[in-house]
């Protein structure tokens, strides 16, 4: 999450915090209860997509 704390780390004053530490406690709840950390987010990779024939058309 680094360039969201580079482009939004100033104060809310709305909020009273930051966009950047909204999004990072949403992140780590998501994470908490998924039971990943954020090593296994980053090492996730879509399985290989599977090309089939298209069937003939007359």
């Amino acid at each position: 999450m680094p360039w969201v704390r580079q482009w939004h780390n100033e104060i809310d004053p709305e909020y009273g915090e930051s966009v950047a530490d909204t999004i990072d406690d949403e992140l780590t709840a998501r994470l908490a209860e998924h039971h990943l950390t954020v090593t296994d987010l980053t090492a996730w990779r879509p399985e290989p997509t599977r090309r089939t024939r298209r069937a003939a058309t007359s």
